[in-house]
């Protein structure tokens, strides 16, 4: 699917087709007692559309968004630390399906090496 996106007028860039079309997968991870990694992919005629990994920090009943790597909302594959008020970083431009399929991992490994930081321990290679 082939959307403009509004700001690129001028650019065509690709878009997951609507939620109300797509299956939906979450899985929480709890990585210890204080830290989940949470997973959300969506799922379209058995592709892989768009998707969410991101950990959070347990602190009492209240979840700390520590980073997250997504494909929603902007036409990127792309990095929020910390609050998703805070601007992000664009990791990847989306063009087609396979560009959100072929980042999943590496998003994957990237999340997961924050929260190895974070711990002191050696990050993934």
């Amino acid at each position: 699917m082939i959307v403009l996106m509004p700001g690129r007028d001028s650019e065509l860039t690709w878009a997951p087709p609507p939620l109300q079309e797509c299956d939906e997968e979450r899985w929480p991870i709890p990585l210890d007692e204080a830290y989940i990694l949470s997973i959300r992919r969506v799922h379209w005629n058995g592709q892989l559309v768009a998707y969410a990994i991101v950990l959070t920090r347990m602190i009492g009943d209240r979840k700390l968004e520590i980073v997250c790597i997504d494909t929603m909302h902007h036409g990127s594959v792309h990095r929020h630390d910390g609050d998703h008020d805070a601007p992000h970083t664009v990791i990847r431009t989306i063009s087609s399906q396979e560009d959100v399929q072929e980042s999943f991992d590496e998003a994957y490994d990237e999340v997961y090496n924050a929260y190895l930081k974070i711990m002191g321990m050696d990050e993934l290679r």
